[in-house]
Formats: C-alpha cells, sequence, structure tokens
C-alpha cells in the first residue's frame, strides 16, 4: 500500500539535508499517536528472515514544487510530495491517521502541514517493468581487509550489486510470505547513476539513484515495490516507483 502525503510549508523554509533521519522519526511519531500496538510491533519486531531482519516499509526524499538547493540544505515553499509504501494495510491507515491529527509536523526545526494524504493505485507488476529510484538504493558486501571485514558499499556497475539485490529481495519475500518466491529476477541498471551519501546515525551511507529495468517473479518485483530496493529501507532507502508515474 503506497501513500501519497502533500506537506504544505507557508513560506520558504529551509529543510536541511540529513532529513532521512527526521522522516523516520516522523513516521514513528505519527503511527505512535493513531496506533501505539502498530508502532509497537513495527518498532520491536519487524520481520525476519535468515537471520536477518527487515522492517516492512520503505519511504522517499521529499519533492517539493518549489524548492532551492543550498548547501545546508533545500529551501522549500508551497507544496511538497512525500511517499511511503508498505505491504502491510494497517501500517499506512495509521500513519495517514496519525499525521492528519496532528495540528503541525515539524521535520526537524522546520514546521509545516498536511495538506492531504491519498492512497496510490498498485502497478501491475509482471513481465519487464521500467523503475525510477526515489530515494538512493544501497546494497553493500564484506571484504577482508588485514585480517578484518569490512563493509564496502557497491555500485551498480559491479555484479555484485544486482546479486546483492536479488537476495535481499527473495529474504525479504521468505520473512512477509513465509516462503520461497516461484521464480527469479533479473536487473539491467541505466546510467547514469548519481551517488548519494547520507549520514544515518553517525554512519555513512551511500547509496545510488538511477533508473533500472526488472524481469521476472512479480511477487518479487512486488515486494521491491512494496518494501523497498536493497538495504536500509526502513531509514529511508531503496523506494522505487514506475518510470513516467508520480514526481521525483
Amino acid at each position: 500500500m503506497r501513500l501519497r502525503i502533500v506537506f504544505s510549508f507557508p513560506g520558504p523554509s529551509l529543510v536541511r539535508w540529513g532529513y532521512l533521519n527526521r522522516l523516520r522519526g516522523l513516521i514513528y511519531a505519527a503511527v505512535r499517536g493513531s496506533a501505539p500496538e502498530v508502532a509497537r510491533e513495527v518498532h520491536e519486531l519487524g520481520l525476519s528472515a535468515d537471520g536477518k531482519v527487515y522492517k516492512p516499509f520503505t519511504f522517499s526524499y521529499l519533492f517539493p514544487r518549489r524548492g532551492e538547493a543550498h548547501r545546508d540544505g533545500i529551501v522549500v515553499w508551497g507544496e511538497v510530495e512525500w511517499f511511503f509504501s508498505t505491504p502491510i494495510p494497517a501500517l499506512a491507515e495509521a500513519l495517514a491517521a496519525g499525521l492528519l491529527m496532528m495540528e503541525e509536523v515539524r521535520i526537524g526545526d522546520v514546521a509545516c502541514g498536511v495538506e492531504r494524504v491519498e492512497v496510490m493505485p498498485p502497478p501491475e507488476c509482471g513481465g519487464e517493468m521500467e523503475f525510477k529510484t526515489l530515494s538512493p538504493v544501497v546494497a553493500s558486501t564484506g571484504v577482508r581487509r588485514g585480517g578484518k571485514f569490512e563493509k564496502v558499499f557497491l555500485r551498480p556497475d559491479q555484479p555484485d550489486f544486482a546479486r546483492v539485490l536479488r537476495l535481499n529481495l527473495r529474504r525479504k519475500h521468505l520473512a512477509f510470505y513465509g516462503g520461497e518466491p516461484g521464480g527469479d529476477v533479473e536487473f539491467e541498471f541505466h546510467p547514469p547513476f548519481k551517488s548519494k551519501m547520507e549520514s544515518v546515525r553517525g554512519t555513512k551511507v551511500r547509496g545510488f539513484q538511477m533508473r533500472l529495468t526488472m524481469r521476472g517473479d512479480p511477487s518479487l518485483m512486488r515486494v521491491a515495490y512494496e518494501m523497498g530496493l536493497g538495504e536500509r529501507n526502513g531509514q529511508g532507502f531503496g523506494m522505487i516507483e514506475v518510470a513516467g508515474r508520480g514526481r521525483g
């Protein structure tokens, strides 16, 4: 289930870079305000498979209709779009209700209002589909250096990038549906690849924005669309949209 949320900024406001952390906090605050039991389950439990725990949601960058990028952030005014996606309808409903209950929404030290919340119709997944990223896709692997393993963030033009995404999708499918998918999925990544570095709780995380084509199992495409592609989806990474739909 995907939500399109429209914020309204009454005048020019500086939203500082690194705002994915603040949007994540807004999600939990809104859900906690309308459905505390849903917030507890998502925050404390998540979904698990093969020893990995996945948060069952993802969300996008902010997309202002009018805005200017600056060194410290982006100055926005008027309407700003934001997208949230989850395979759990109760979570999307709790977020929508919680946001609409708030008299004022704060993204860090910036205040705005919620103009409207809309449910977006899901795409018909299957065959060959082209997507665009609404937030950076993250894929990493471990390499041995000096006798210890270090995490390395992968690029879309490296062979392991697709392998990591494919394994991640299969694990999410197992976690949510309780079984292996009936098929597999192939990726084709279309340059240019835009590298984005974000700070998540003091850790630098590198992801990439791009267009990509997916072919294969419809259930895996649906997992990618609803839960996000790649790693750290619950921190605002890996949200994709069908090319030609929505903003971005």
